[in-house]
Parts: structure tokens; C-alpha cells; sequence
């Protein structure tokens, strides 16, 4: 999610994406909520909207196809010039794959057209198509596990491009992550993403763009009362900012997160999330939050939030309320309310929605 934009998402599922065989249509509205210049170009206010359907069958014991369609529709509004632009494109992707139980092999191909927009996608690479491929032994019984996904592609060309002599250079999106499992209840993970949020690659193989994370994943009792514990570094921030923003920088960052089952339905959460200043002494962000919850018919939890970010924020308290709860048989609910103490209105509050209909 960016900053200052209000994101609606809801999906219909029929069948269930881990037995191979589904169909899921969904919707993704996101639109400003305050006037100003939106980071992502030059129009003054904006409004996106993206119908999407998801189709996958089993083709036998172990063979599976896929296929994926969605339609944006972007406005663009220039007060400046008192002009609004509607900007509509489809993205296409089609994969096969083959699970051998042991090791799961997809591979595939996908279009994304010069004008198919989602800006509550932050890793979405427009004007593309190419070959999709993933690799993983998930389902393998060994303590050492990894995961392998690349998308290789060029631009779509145009009649422009090709009078002018345009270079069309190979893009990529990729992430790899190994994982150890410790013992029965404790897991260690790596996972790694060259170039994940560029367009065009430079000569340099490697830049502060690529992004890294280890992480520690442990569940055990603590005064005979069970625990779940997770710990990270890297240099991805989900969360740090107050309004969810989504950063890669050269600062590392550490999060940790921790619950406490009371009992049957009260439970005990510590979270925190950290810039170490080592590559860059300025950076001084942080967020801690403590409360408690109870899941029943449904699941609510309360904390108590206190953060600092950015260079020129003051730190401040605030709240933060999240609750799920079914939606009768077929669906699910999540809402999740930040609140912030402070005089700066843009600072205040933040919310997100989510609704899930599953009707198998």
C-alpha cells in the first residue's frame, strides 16, 4: 500500500487453489485520499480499478495448469489542465506445471501491456512479456528446502520505438529463499531478490536495490503456556512507516514478533520492528506495540503502539485495533485501525480492509 490512497480488495474463490482445481474472480479498487502530486506520476489525483480471474485445474496425478487474466482501468486526472484520461490494459500469464511431490516445476508465459496499472502493487513492471518459471521441493521431508522464482521479459514493442532504435533490455524479477529446519518446532530462512524493484538494469550486477532477509521461526512453552515466536533482518520495511509503506534501503532492519497463548481464547502479543543505523548513522525509525487478544467466534486483539519515523517525526503513541471474524459459512473478514496521537492529520490514521469468500 502506498501513502494517502484508500485500497478495497475483494475475491470469490470456488474450490481450493491447494488441491489444483479453483476459480477465483477478484476486484482491486485503490484511489487518493488527499490532494497533491501522487508519487507515481504527474497527475494531481487518481483512481484505479482491476477485475481479475483465476482459473487452474489438475491435469491427471501430477500435472496442473493455470491461467490468470485481469483488466485495469486507470483515470488520471490533471487539474492543471482540466483534463481526465481513462487508460484500460489486460495482463495476461498461462503456466504449467508438474508436481513430482518431492520437487514442483512450473513454467510459463505471461503479458503485461504498456498501460496495465496497480498501485496497490508496488512490485508491478508494465510494458513486458516473457517466461515465468519457479522451482521448489516444499513438499520434501528434508531439513533443507528452497523455492526458486524468475520472471524474464522484454518490452512489448512498438512502431515508435523501432523507427527510433530504442534499446529493449532484459528485465528480470526474481527471489530465492532456502530454509533449515532446526527441530521440530524451529525453522531458519534466507531469502534473496536481485533488481526486484527495477525496470531497467544497469551494467552493475548488484545495487542497494536488491533485497535480502534472514529470518528465525521458533514455537515451544514458556510457563507451560505455548508460544510462537518470529525473528528478522533485511533491508525490506512492511510496516515500518505508520501508513504500511513498503521501503528497500541501505539501513537494516530488524522485526520481532511474539505471542503468548494465555489459554483457550486469551492470548498475549509483543511485536517490534528496528533500523540499525549501520550503513547510515541518520536513520533513527522504530515502532513497538503491546496488547492483548481473544479469538472465539471470532479474533480480536488491542495494542498499545509507540513509534518514531522518518528523520523530522516526532514519536507518539497510538492504537491499533485488528479484528477477523467469518462472514457465515463461505467467508472471511479482516480489519485492521491504526491510530495515531498526533497534530499532523496525514499522520492519524490508517485502515485496511479485506473480505475472502471460499464457497467449497
Amino acid at each position: 500500500l502506498l501513502p494517502d490512497q484508500r485500497v478495497s480488495d475483494f475475491n470469490l474463490q470456488f474450490g481450493k487453489r491447494e488441491k489444483g482445481s479453483y476459480v477465483e474472480v477478484g476486484l482491486l479498487n485503490s484511489r487518493d485520499q488527499q490532494s497533491g502530486e501522487f508519487p507515481l506520476s504527474g497527475n494531481d489525483r487518481q483512481k484505479n480499478r482491476v477485475w481479475s480471474i483465476s482459473l487452474g485445474s489438475r491435469l491427471g496425478s501430477v500435472w496442473s495448469l493455470k491461467t490468470d487474466v485481469s483488466l485495469s482501468s486507470t483515470a488520471l486526472i490533471n487539474a492543471q489542465y482540466d483534463q481526465a484520461v481513462d487508460l484500460r490494459q489486460v495482463a495476461a500469464r498461462i503456466v504449467g506445471g508438474i508436481d513430482l511431490e518431492l520437487l514442483q516445476l512450473e513454467i510459463g508465459a505471461f503479458r503485461i501491456g504498456d498501460e496495465f496499472q496497480s498501485f496497490a502493487n508496488p512490485y508491478l513492471i508494465n510494458n513486458l512479456q516473457g517466461i515465468d518459471v519457479s522451482l521448489g521441493n516444499a513438499g520434501s521431508k528434508s531439513r533443507l528446502n528452497g523455492q526458486l522464482h524468475l520472471m524474464l521479459g522484454r518490452g512489448i514493442p512498438n512502431e515508435e520505438e523501432a523507427v527510433v532504435g530504442l534499446e529493449n533490455p532484459l528485465r528480470i524479477q526474481g527471489q530465492g529463499r532456502l530454509s533449515y529446519r532446526l527441530g521440530p518446532n524451529s525453522l531458519v530462512g534466507f531469502m534473496f531478490s536481485p533488481n526486484f524493484f527495477r525496470q531497467d538494469l544497469p551494467n552493475e550486477n548488484f545495487t542497494q536495490l536488491n533485497i535480502y532477509q534472514l529470518d528465525f521461526q521458533s514455537a515451544g512453552e514458556l510457563l507451560k503456556m505455548p508460544f510462537q515466536s518470529y525473528f528478522s533482518v533485511s533491508n525490506f520495511s512492511n510496516g515500518l512507516g505508520w501508513q504500511d509503506s513498503l521501503i528497500v534501503d541501505q539501513a537494516i532492519i530488524a522485526t520481532a514478533n511474539f505471542v503468548l497463548e494465555l489459554n483457550n481464547i486469551w492470548h498475549l502479543e509483543l511485536n517490534g520492528i528496528q533500523d540499525l543505523p549501520i550503513l547510515d548513522a541518520r536513520i533513527n525509525s522504530w515502532a513497538y506495540t503491546i496488547g492483548a487478544g481473544f479469538r472465539k467466534n471470532m479474533a480480536v486483539s488491542m495494542l498499545l503502539r509507540y513509534d518514531q519515523y522518518g528523520i523530522d517525526v516526532q514519536p507518539a503513541l497510538g492504537t491499533v485495533l485488528k479484528c477477523e471474524a467469518p462472514l457465515g459459512k463461505f467467508g472471511q473478514m479482516s480489519v485492521m485501525l491504526n491510530w495515531r496521537f498526533t497534530s499532523n492529520p496525514s499522520d492519524q490514521i490508517f485502515s485496511n480492509q479485506h473480505w475472502h469468500g471460499n464457497l467449497f
